[in-house]
């Protein structure tokens, strides 16, 4: 019996044992693969976690101060929320890193007013490139928050699929593929409270990670198909891989060998003759196009033209004039027929009024007119008599309810402008101008030899190149002797 009673005791030590080492060995486990994990940003670039307004300016000032004076202006760019339940959460966090510092801005315990403008200028420069993956969505959810433009945003995606590279999807894989490094995309870490006070160590390092990597990645597939240094070299790569897809110039190049004895595709600028990094940019501006009849959209090859970076910023500020004249002709504000959206500023109060009464540090503050007052919107909005308001149930139904909704009768400056130009015949005529404009602005030397600012939109399908029976455009030729243009000789040259 003795034996028995020691046997089990071995057993029962031998177990937990066992079970000591398994936790300790899982427990080292996660230990070391948070290390991991952690060591993705270099030790060198310093993480700043800002929660309050004063330290946001500084850092924001000193990061934009660095792009512009930047011969790399490229920042990386994230944002975080808390998962969303019944209702759709507000950004928590946006992160940023220019390489140099990656900086958290806990933008939950900020408020919206006290958004550093800092970070408004960085968020809307032409000058400063915005690069993530999903960016879009991150900075149509800031846009739609804190009431801001954005510009000069990038998907990494769209030069890694492009490219081919291993999982070009998620963030994850395309930081694996290009830096070799893991990314912690732990769930438990992932949807966490991004609106905590207090933030976790991996939380934080979860959230420098995707900004850091998304500019190194940029930085190293720019640098890897041999980019050139400077500002106009970086924001050229940029705008090819917004406007192409990611389709860089240097694949679409052929040698005279594998062309088998075919004339050499060029890609270049039509205005200047620039062949590095060329964008397809429309002679109309695609906020008009976007109101045209459908039969006419799918005619658009036509008025596609290549510009380098430049010249399309040169081009668009002459557009940017050209818009300014048609509101004041057509009288179409630039603003649009009114505001996009609609705001019940009577619920804005109660909804105000009702986060006092829901805060006891508030609610002991308000006087009793106050609280009533304060009643009185519920159940206003509640349909409800006053005596009957729950004051925690109802209070909370008044904070769900959507203040603001659209307007439907808003209308923008382009959409206002193609209602005048209904009529096929009036359209043409509307195209035909732009047509003009960009000739006579940009006064281009390089264009194609099919193309005709008199073509009507019905016509304008895509005219393939045939060695020596495409003549240039007659009426292009003769503007170009009329303005006293010297048209460049592309007769062995495509589109």
């Amino acid at each position: 019996m003795n034996r028995m009673e020691a046997i089990g005791r071995q057993s029962t030590t031998m177990v937990v044992v066992l079970a000591l080492c398994s936790v300790a060995g899982y427990i080292y486990y996660k230990k070391r693969q948070a290390d991991l994990y952690r060591r993705v940003i270099p030790p060198n670039i310093p993480i700043h976690l800002i929660q309050n307004e004063t330290d946001a300016h500084r850092v924001t000032n000193a990061m934009l101060e660095r792009l512009l004076r930047s011969e790399f202006p490229v920042v990386g760019l994230d944002a975080e929320w808390k998962p969303h339940g019944e209702t759709k959460s507000p950004i928590a966090m946006i992160q940023l890193s220019d390489g140099i510092d990656c900086i958290l801005l806990h933008v939950h315990h900020f408020g919206r007013k006290n958004i550093p403008p800092a970070l408004i200028e960085i968020l809307s420069s032409a000058r400063i490139v915005k690069v993530g993956v999903g960016i879009d969505n991150d900075m149509k959810m800031i846009s739609s928050q804190y009431e801001t433009s954005t510009s000069c945003v990038t998907d990494l995606r769209s030069i890694c699929l492009d490219r081919h590279l291993e999982g070009g999807r998620s963030l994850a894989a395309i930081t694996q593929s290009v830096l070799h490094l893991q990314l912690d995309k732990r769930h438990e870490i992932q949807c966490s409270n991004w609106e905590e006070k207090e933030l976790s160590r991996d939380q934080i390092h979860y959230a420098a990670a995707d900004a850091w990597s998304a500019q190194a990645i940029f930085k190293e597939l720019y640098e890897g198909e041999g980019g050139a240094g400077g500002v106009e070299n970086v924001l050229q790569f940029a705008s090819e891989v917004r406007s192409n897809g990611g389709v860089h110039h240097k694949r679409a190049k052929k040698t005279e060998e594998n062309l088998a004895g075919k004339p050499i595709k060029r890609r270049r600028c039509v205005v200047c003759g620039y062949t590095g990094y060329i964008s397809k940019i429309p002679v109309v501006p695609r906020k008009y196009r976007e109101f045209f009849p459908l039969r006419y959209k799918e005619r658009s090859c036509h008025d596609i033209l290549r510009l380098c970076h430049s010249c399309y910023q040169t081009y668009l500020q002459f557009c940017e004039v050209r818009r300014e004249e048609l509101a004041t002709q057509l009288n179409a504000p630039l603003q649009g027929n009114g505001k996009q959206v609609i705001v019940d500023r009577r619920l804005k109060l109660a909804q105000s009024l009702a986060k006092q009464l829901l805060s006891n540090s508030s609610r002991a503050r308000m006087s009793e007119e106050r609280v009533r007052e304060a009643k009185e919107h519920v159940a206003h909005y509640l349909k409800k008599r006053l005596e009957d308001v729950n004051e925690m149930e109802d209070v909370e139904e008044v904070l769900k309810m959507e203040a603001t909704r659209p307007n439907e009768e808003y209308l923008p400056h382009e959409a206002l402008v193609m209602q005048k130009y209904e009529d096929p015949t009036d359209l043409n005529q509307f195209v035909k101008e732009w047509r003009y404009l960009f000739l006579r602005t940009m006064q281009p030397r390089f264009m194609p030899h099919h193309w005709d600012p008199e073509r009507p939109l019905e016509e304008c399908t895509f005219v393939p190149w045939r060695e020596g029976n495409v003549p240039k455009s007659a009426s292009l030729k003769r503007w170009m002797n009329e303005k006293g243009i010297l048209l460049e000789d592309t007769a062995n040259e495509m589109k």
